[in-house]
């Protein structure tokens, strides 16, 4: 299980174009975001840019568009150069009630 601080600091804000939203570090060097935060980069080439900033030192990355689906909303994000810190633990398992939600 991860600690608070370790998904505090795998939590980032997207900016693309005139919308920004949260991401999550899935992989040193993937995002995953909503679709609706990058849709700018998919229709007009819109730059993304990916900032952890949860920890002292503001890091930002350039990120471009790996895969998406748009009825499910998501977007997975590749990272122009990978990122030391821990990736999110993916499972299948439903938060606690009262669980604490990171998000810009």
């Amino acid at each position: 299980m991860m600690l608070d601080n370790e998904i505090q600091l795998a939590t980032c804000k997207i900016d693309c174009g005139d919308e920004s939203g949260t991401g999550w570090l899935v992989a040193p060097d993937k995002v995953i975001t909503a679709f609706h935060c990058v849709i700018e980069a998919i229709s007009s080439s819109a730059s993304v840019t990916v900032n952890f900033g949860f920890h002292a030192s503001n890091h930002a990355v350039a990120a471009s568009v790996l895969d998406y689906d748009e009825v499910l909303d998501v977007c997975l994000l590749r990272l122009e150069l990978p990122i030391d810190l821990t990736p999110i633990e993916l499972d299948d398992q439903k938060p606690f009630n009262g669980s604490v939600f990171y998000a810009w």
